[in-house]
């Protein structure tokens, strides 16, 4: 486990699909479980051209997720996608 200062707020589970994404804030650490082969959502609310730092602890966790992230606009076209930048974080 790991000990932060930010809040910290659990997946809520259902959020499969980008109709049903979770809603979170910036500066806020989610926790949860991932299902194998299973996508999970989530949307951020941002200002154009405000920069974000998305980063996933999985391996330096010693967790066996092997996580991908893929960052996408609202209408969905992929603007960033990111794997195994750091071990298999």
């Amino acid at each position: 486990f790991a000990v932060g200062t930010l809040e910290e707020v659990l997946e809520v589970g259902g959020n499969n699909s980008a109709a049903k994404a979770q809603e979170l804030k910036i500066g806020q650490v989610l926790n949860g479980r991932v299902e194998q082969n299973n996508r999970d959502y989530f949307s951020v609310a941002l200002k154009a051209g405000e920069r974000v730092l998305i980063e996933c602890r999985a391996g330096r966790l010693d967790s066996r997720l092997d996580p991908s992230i893929a960052v996408i606009d609202a209408q969905g076209t992929e603007l960033a996608r990111g794997h195994d930048a750091i071990s298999k974080d």
